[in-house]
């Protein structure tokens, strides 16, 4: 019984915490903007601006995304940071 209990306070916690998660937004230089734009229609377009899911998407894309956009995206770590 005290199992039942410690998965449903975990349950509770994760399902508090992963709003907060999902809520974080993440801010792209307008290098990053610019040259990964095709790359967001082709691969993101479904996931919001500067929202943790199209940062997700993004990184699943990886070896797809255009050189241009990769490149963007490695000289200015902040383009791609919180």
């Amino acid at each position: 019984m005290r199992t039942v209990y410690l998965l449903l306070g975990a349950s509770a916690m994760l399902a508090w915490l992963a709003p907060a998660e999902a809520a974080k937004t993440y801010q792209y230089s307008e290098r990053v903007q610019h040259a990964c734009a095709n790359d967001y229609r082709a691969h993101c377009g479904e996931y919001g601006i500067e929202t943790s899911a199209l940062r997700f998407c993004m990184n699943k894309a990886g070896k797809q995304l255009s050189h241009g956009c990769v490149n963007a995206a490695r000289r200015g770590r902040s383009g791609l940071a919180r």
